[in-house]
Order: C-alpha cells, then structure tokens, then sequence
C-alpha cells in the first residue's frame, strides 16, 4: 500500500496517481483518452480528488474505464492530513446545523428566485459559482431573464373556466405540465443525490427530466428511479470518437430513453469568468506545478470530452438516423434559418443560448422564437419548438407556450432547488404549476393547447429586430413616386398630430432599390421627439411582393424613449401579397401542414396519425426486420415509408421487429396502436406492407390470426421464400430474372417484377440500393391493391389539382398554392428544366418565377383528362399574350407582344388530398416557331444524306420540322389540320443560308 506522502511524488505524465474515496489509482495510461482532456487530471496529481471527483462522475465509471491493474489499493495511511476529532465534531455539528435549518429555508421559499439565495447560503462557493456563472460580463445571462420581461399579455375575460388543463405532448409523449428540468450537468454539486432526485422529482408529478450527458449518476441508475410510467430523454454530446457516443445512444435506448437531443453549442466551453476568478483566489502559485496562468481556465468543475468537429446538418441527422428513428431535437438553435433547417431535416429546434454561458452577445430563446414568427413560422406547426434560458416564473412558461412553443425547459432553477434535497425540487415543481396554472386563469385560457399569439403582445424594442416580415430592399417600378405619409398621434394628447408628407420620384430607367437605411433616412428628418406613436405608410407599385412587410424603425437610433414609441411601417397592397389577391382584397390565410407526431405505442412499435388535409383514415401496418424505418425522416423530397404513408392518409403503426422484447407480437401491437388511434376511421379493415421478406416470414402466422388484416404486400427478392396468405396479397420480386408480370399460381396473390434492381431494398429510402423510380412504380400499385379491399380513402383528384391551378393562375396566392402539395412537393418543366424540389426551393420558385410571371390574359384550356389512383394526366392549351418575361416557360426571351397557343400535358402525382409532384411537358418548338423566333430552314451541317448530290450550289439546308399554332388547333379539333404534311420536309441546295422566319409557321 503507498502512503499519501508517496502518491504526492508522482505528478506528472509519466507516473500520475490519484487518491479517489481512500484509493490510489493510476492514471497514467488514461491520460490522453479521458473525456475531458488530461489537463484536469494533472491538476489533481499526487493528491486526493475525491472532493473534485465524486459530485460529476456515476458510481461505475472506474471500473467501466480503468482495467483492474490501475486499482493500486487503498491508501495506507487514510487517517493521515484527516482533520482532529474535534474538527469532526465541529464539522458534524455544523452539518447537523445546516440539515436543520433546510426546513426552515424550504419554508421560506415562495418563488423560484427563492431557491437562489438559499443555494447561496447552503452550497460551497465553488458550486454556486458553477451554477450561477456565465460568459464573459454575464450579460447574456441577464438578458434570458429580460428579454421575457419585455412580452405583454393581452387577457381575455369572461370566458368559463372551471379547471386549468397543463397536460400537452412533448416530442411524441404526454406529460402533465408543457415545463421540463433541462439536462443541466453538475447535480451532485449541489446535492449528493443529483440527478436521482430530479428524476424521482420529475416521476412524482409527471413531468419531462431531460438527462443531461454530464450526470454524475449512471444511465441505468436513473433509468431504475423511474416511476413506472416515467418517460426519461437523454441529452447528447458527439464525442471525437463518434463510436463512444453511438454506444452511449443505444445503451439509452436499451434502457428505455425515448428522446434525444444533440447539443451543438459548445463547440468550445465559454469564457466563464466567475469560474475563473474563484480558481484564482482559492489556489496559489505555490500549488501550481508550473505556475500556468488561470486566466484562460475554463471552469472548476464539469469537464467536457474534445467533440467531434467535422459535422454539418445533412451529416449529423444522417448519423443519428441511422442509430435511432425516436424524436431528436437539435439544442443550441440560435437563428430562425437554422430553425428552418431543422424543419427541413426533420428534427426539432430547441432554442437557447446555454444558459448565456457561450457566447456571450447570443439572442435569447424569445429574440429567436420572434424571428421564427416572423420569418418561417411553418416551423412551430411542423416542429415541437423548445426553449430555455431566463425562465423563472410561471408567466413565462405561459408566454413561450403562447408563442409557438411546445416545451419550456428550465435549468438553473431545479439546480438551485436541488441544494435543498429531493423536497426542493418537489417544491419548485409545484410553484411553476401553481403559477401556470394561475397566470393561465387570469388570461382566460383553460388548456395548454388553446394558448395563441394572440395573448401576447411584444415590446417595442422588440420590432426592429424580429418584425420585420420579409426582405432588406424595396424594390419600385421607374417612374413610379415613393410616397411616405407620417402620421403621428400622442399617447399624452387626444388630438393627432398633423400629417407630414415626402415624396420622391423613382427615374425612368432600371428599377432602383431603397435598402432600409435610405427609406429611413428619407424620414428621419421629419420625425418628431416626443413620446409618440407613428403610422407610416408608403405607396407605390412595388416589384417585390412584400404583404404585410412590417418593418419597425430602430426607435434607439433615433433617440426616442424606447417603453414609450413604436414606429411601424405598413405596405398597402398594390401588388398581391402573401394574403393578398391580384387587386389587393384579402384572402384568408391557408390552413397550416400537419406536424408529424411520431409516437412510441411499445418497444419496437410506433404510432403516425394521417397528414391529409380530412385527417382521418383507415389503419396501416408497415414492417421491417431492422430496427427503424427512417422514422418521418425526410431527405431531397424523399419521405421514409412511415411519414409517406401517412402523408397517404393512413393512420399507420410501423413494427421494426428488432427493436421488439421478447415474446412481443408485433402485429398484436400494431394492431392494438391503431385501435386506439382517434384518427383512425374506419377501423376493422388495415393494410399490411412487410419491406423485406425476412419481416414477413416472422409475422405470417401472427398475421394469419388477425382478422382485421385484409391485405399484405410484401417486398422480396425473385428466389425470396414468401408464405402465402389466407387473404389477398401483392408482392414486388426484384433481381435480374424478374419480369415484368409474374402471375402467382394462385387468384389470390398478384407479383411484379422489377429486373433493373438487384434487390427488395429499392423501396426502402436511405439505402444504398434505393430506386426512386422503381419504387413509385411500386408504390402507385400499392395503391391500386390495397385501397379497394380497404375503402380507401378515396380522394376527390380532380379537385386538388383544380385548386391548385386556380391559386397559381387566378389568385395568384404562393401560399395558398404550397397549401395544396406536400411537404416536400417536386415540379419539373421538362423542356426548360424549371421548377424545384422541396418546400423551400419551390416556393422560391413560384414566389420569383412562376405566380407572378405569368401574363394577365393567361387561360388553361382543358382538352382531356385521365384519372388515376394517384394521378392526374391533363392536355391542355395554355393560351396568352407575351407581355411579360416568363421565366418558366421561355426563360431569357423578352416580351414580344405575340399571342401563343401551346400544347401541354402534365402529369400530376396526388399523394392523399395534397399534390406530391407535376412534371409538365410541351414542344418548345411550337413556342418558339410562334413568337417568331425559329426560321422556317436551317443550316444542315452533316455530310450530304443519300439522294442528295452536291451540285454547283456549296450550302445544304434543311427544314425545321415543326408547327406554330397548328399544333393547338390539332389538338382541339382533329380534323382541323391535315395530317403527315411534314412527310414531304426534305434537305434542298441553296447558294447561301440566310434563316428567315416564315410567317405561315407562327
């Protein structure tokens, strides 16, 4: 055994030992593989880390870490550098003395700011500083708390309220209050139980314990504290060795955690100066080794592992896709662009800043959910949006919820409740109830879920920043007047004050833009000081479509008081806006998309109610032998099987059969998944799609016993063994030998054959063997089987798609024409190659290059139409005068004044009640023969084609093999022009080639 005296003389790299509760432990070898760095280990290098070690670190993580040979035994003389008897006594009797006077402090407490101070008096100085440190000056940390000072209510009375409903859903799972303890490491600083008490807390009143990944108790530990219907998440860090993290996800999961979130914030730890400066004061130079400068110290307590530096978004999701298809929030969201990706990429935004103790000068949660309001507020119907930082009552809580937001974490708070024990935690559980409860009382709401912006009213200084709705310019036709009327009325006085008036003119030429800045400058001469509120107003044709633009004058740069002016500025439509139609009357707001809201029915079973606009349909099972499907992943426009049968109108329980426990029947739950859906009507018929012949081969017999399965489908390979059902089954046979129809020796089973793929894996996406082509096929066939034998849901095709083209065409609302498509719709103009995939990059599209280019006089004239399953096929004639550039249908070709008549057919892919994709089509040489564009002959630059000799005449044409308007006219009346006349077209000797247009063509 060593003695402490021998453990102090190896400090350094090559010989590093520690004292951890009466042990001596040998680090050396652990050094350079510890999580968060060896730097901190050196610290406590021939000394006892005991203190520094025990309150951040689970029971089990020596012996998970160290091999047994770095255990060199228990210290030999443990009593040596012990305090005295008598320091004991007075150390115990003041330790008695404190445990007495925590009753007394817990009986004082009446609010959250309560527990603070008594945290202070309670916890040693390093914890404290811990806890309440931030970056730099720290005033991020006071601007959390402000910023939501800074939101008014609006209250509603007279309004019934007999009961305060606080449940609400948190990624997928129920809890009974819309707060939550954020994962905030540490705990056992501020009491030896730490996170075992705010689990135990958080089970006793049904709320939500985000795990923080810095816990100083064992994934297990606290999944055995759980109550029994106890749902726990787990927060992630992405170590450098991404294999040590996945390991960690999965024993998570394991254990029964269902929601993640990847912290991404903390790239580097914050400049924490209240850490720094208490390492500076407890620790002289003399116990420095090296006299290193403290200055750049990082913190006293929770370290953190190097984190892998090297993801992006696509490559982050990818990577915890491909572990797990439970909910993933991404934490440390700052941006309502990087919100908007999160939408994109299927994951949820959990706004904050880490408790201001990054970067400091970062927008609170509140400045980041106002800019998602303003800028894309899709997000929060698409995504459980969280916050944190800066909550600290009741009302908060309620004005995030008002907001958008689905969960409101706080951090800090529960810390310093933890100091008193599990009962303050206890405590600061039921004080943000009671005060949720009340301060929803008092506005006149009844439910979590009634809660709306309209009960919330944001402060000035809010308006400059965050209100802005769209776009830094204004963009206005030459020639046209600038006109900006200031009108400003007093708070203090009833009359108003006089109107004042500026108007500028716009020169003839190019359209010229007005940045922000210069449209203030052209006012701010003529504002007034006094405390005031100004309506500005300005007219004009503007070029950019900018609805409902408010834009709000920085009331700071122009000295005004900022509790007491507002100066907005309003658009009156000239042009259509975002609510607005082409002669400037309002159109009502289109509905919103659903959220998918994956739920956990059981292990291995997940549950997605229908995304179509009705809302209800008949019951779907999907299958796979994996462990997931791809959740409602969603990649370029490609949705996982879960969310795209959804999207279909089906309620739909996805089994991932490796993720079941032992002597689960999968279809059993399935079934029982959708019997309890609301959403799922009419029940007693349900589809059954096995994605790999494996899934099905485990299933059959159990699916045999259900009479409620009235159709499967089966994905396999051409040699896959595939039990044959008692009931109708379809089977899509991938491999070399497969043809096209392969009829089953049965009536009741139908097979095709797919032989340009290798394998059944071509309709599950995200594989590398995935077929988009092929699995549309496959999936429209789907359709055709199993909707008859289900009822449906049948949808009225015709109709979505004439929705679709009245609000691209006579409203002209981009809005309301996303409103009528997918998620992620796709359109291709084949000949130009316009169009886009995915939400945002059509929209962009429509916004830019379609809604608004098209000519006033255009007319869709309906020639025939086709309707099927899924689809829709029309000919048409799109009819207009070319008086504007159209960028979609004749890109970079100027207004010619021409009248044009052009054949189109399209084919319009419906997936439920919304569009999923149109590829459009036409001859782009009837278009250009018409505009007068195209000669009647061309150059023909090939060698001489056989029976034509080359004479006294050096230059060969040919002509061009086209139509102008007699292509619509063909196509209107049959009859009306001749058939084959192109026949005669031939190649002819000329002296020279001069194109010439021929006006007989147009």
């Amino acid at each position: 055994m060593l003695t402490r005296a021998e453990v102090s003389q190896h400090r350094s790299k090559d010989r590093c030992l520690v004292i951890i509760k009466g042990n001596v432990y040998d680090l050396s070898s652990y050094l350079d593989s510890h999580p968060g760095g060896s730097s901190i280990i050196l610290k406590y290098a021939g000394r006892d880390a005991t203190e520094a070690f025990e309150p951040i670190h689970p029971n089990n993580v020596i012996e998970k870490h160290l091999p047994r040979e770095a255990h060199l035994g228990p210290v030999a003389d443990s009593d040596m550098n012990t305090p005295p008897a008598s320091a004991q006594m007075k150390m115990s009797s003041s330790e008695n003395s404190l445990q007495k006077s925590i009753p007394s402090l817990l009986r004082s407490v009446v609010n959250i700011h309560d527990f603070e101070l008594s945290a202070s008096q309670i916890l040693p100085a390093r914890s404290f500083a811990f806890f309440k440190s931030g970056a730099e000056d720290e005033e991020t940390v006071q601007w959390n708390q402000n910023s939501w000072k800074r939101i008014r209510f609006c209250p509603r009375v007279l309004r019934p309220i007999r009961a305060i409903d606080l449940t609400t859903s948190i990624l997928g799972t129920k809890y009974s209050a819309p707060f939550f303890i954020c994962p905030a490491g540490g705990g056992k600083l501020a009491h030896s139980s730490g996170d075992l008490a705010l689990t135990k807390a958080a089970g006793k009143h049904g709320i939500l314990h985000w795990v923080p990944n810095n816990t100083g108790c064992s994934q297990e530990q606290l999944a055995d504290a759980r109550a029994d219907t106890q749902t726990l998440y787990w927060q992630i860090y992405a170590l450098e060795d991404l294999s040590v993290t996945e390991k960690e996800i999965k024993q998570a999961i394991s254990l029964g955690y269902r929601g993640f979130a990847l912290t991404v914030d903390a790239t580097r730890v914050g400049k924490r100066e209240r850490d720094v400066r208490l390492i500076i004061r407890e620790q002289e130079l003399s116990e420095n080794e090296e006299g290193e400068d403290n200055a750049f110290a990082s913190g006293p307590t929770v370290s953190r592992s190097h984190l892998f530096p090297d993801f992006d978004w696509m490559s982050a999701v990818s990577w915890l896709r491909k572990i797990t298809d439970l909910p993933i929030a991404i934490k440390g969201i700052q941006s309502w662009e990087d919100a908007a990706l999160c939408m994109k990429y299927g994951v949820h935004p959990w706004l904050s800043n880490h408790g201001g103790r990054q970067l400091e000068g970062a927008p609170s949660a509140v400045d980041t959910l106002l800019a998602i309001h303003a800028h894309c507020p899709e997000v929060l119907r698409r995504c459980d949006v969280i916050v944190d930082g800066g909550i600290s009552r009741g009302s908060d809580i309620v004005k995030a919820l008002a907001l958008g937001a689905k969960g409101v974490g706080l951090g800090r708070a529960f810390l310093y409740a933890l100091a008193l024990g599990e009962p303050g935690v206890d405590k600061a559980i039921r004080i943000l109830k009671n005060e949720v409860e009340t301060t929803m009382a008092l506005l006149g709401v009844a439910s979590v879920d009634s809660l709306n912006p309209s009960y919330d009213k944001y402060g000035p200084d809010h308006f400059y920043s965050v209100l802005r709705y769209n776009s830094d310019i204004l963009e206005l036709r030459g020639g046209s007047i600038l006109s900006v009327d200031i009108r400003a009325r007093s708070r203090t006085a009833a009359e108003n004050v006089p109107s004042q008036s500026i108007s500028t003119p716009v020169p003839n030429e190019q359209p010229i833009r007005y940045p922000e800045n210069q449209l203030y400058g052209l006012i701010e001469s003529k504002m007034a000081t006094e405390s005031s509120v100004y309506d500005i107003r300005y007219h004009g044709p503007l070029v950019a479509l900018l609805d409902h633009f408010i834009l709000a004058h920085d009331s700071d740069a122009l000295d005004f008081p900022p509790a007491s002016t507002v100066v907005s500025f309003d658009i009156e439509p000239i042009c259509p806006g975002k609510y607005t139609n082409m002669t400037g009357q309002a159109i009502d707001p289109p509905p919103s998309l659903p959220v998918p809201n994956q739920q956990v029915h059981a292990p291995g079973v997940y549950l997605l109610h229908p995304l179509s606009r009705l809302g209800t349909g008949p019951g779907m099972i999907i299958l796979t032998s994996g462990r997931d499907l791809g959740g409602v992943r969603l990649d370029d426009g490609v949705p996982s099987p879960f969310l795209k049968w959804a999207e279909e109108g089906y309620a739909v329980a996805a089994v991932c059969l490796a993720a079941l426990e032992d002597e689960q029947d999968g279809i059993s739950s399935a079934l029982e998944a959708l019997s309890s859906c609301d959403n799922c009507k009419p029940k007693g018929k349900v589809g059954l799609i096995a994605y790999d012949p494996d899934a099905w081969l485990k299933v059959a017999a159990s699916a045999h016993a259900h009479q409620e399965v009235v159709g499967v489908v089966v994905y396999g390979n051409v040699d896959s063994p595939i039990p044959k059902p008692v009931f109708p089954m379809l089977q899509h046979l991938a491999g070399a030998s497969a043809t096209a129809k392969m009829v089953s020796n049965t009536e009741n089973c139908q097979a095709y054959g797919y032989a340009a793929v290798s394998t059944y894996q071509f309709a599950t996406p995200f594989q590398p063997a995935f077929d988009y082509t092929a699995e549309s096929v496959s999936h429209t066939r789907n359709l055709s089987f199993l909707k008859p034998l289900m009822g449906g849901p049948y949808f009225d095709l015709e109709a979505i798609w004439e929705e679709h083209t009245y609000h691209e065409f006579e409203t002209r609302s981009v809005p309301h024409t996303m409103a009528t498509m997918v998620q992620e719709p796709y359109v291709n103009h084949i000949p130009t190659l316009t169009g886009g995939i995915g939400r945002d990059r059509l929209s962009y599209f429509y916004q830019n290059h379609f809604v608004f280019n098209n000519p006033e006089d255009a007319e869709l004239e309906l020639i025939s139409r086709t309707v099927g399953i899924d689809r829709v096929i029309d000919e048409f004639i799109y009819k207009f005068t070319h008086d504007t550039q159209i960028d979609w249908l004749l890109p970079g070709i100027p207004p010619t004044g021409r009248k044009l008549e052009i054949p189109f057919t399209a084919v319009v892919n419906i997936r439920g009640d919304r569009l999923y994709h149109e590829h459009i089509a036409w001859d782009q040489l009837t278009a250009l023969i018409q505009l007068g564009l195209m000669p009647e002959y061309l150059p023909w630059t090939h060698p001489a084609p056989t029976g034509v000799h080359m004479g006294t005449k050096t230059k060969l044409e040919y002509r061009v093999p086209g139509a102008g308007r007699d292509t619509a006219k063909k196509m209107r009346d049959r009859n009306s022009v001749e058939s084959n006349r192109m026949f005669e077209h031939s190649v002819r000797e000329v002296d020279s080639v001069q194109p010439t247009v021929s006006p007989k063509l147009a």
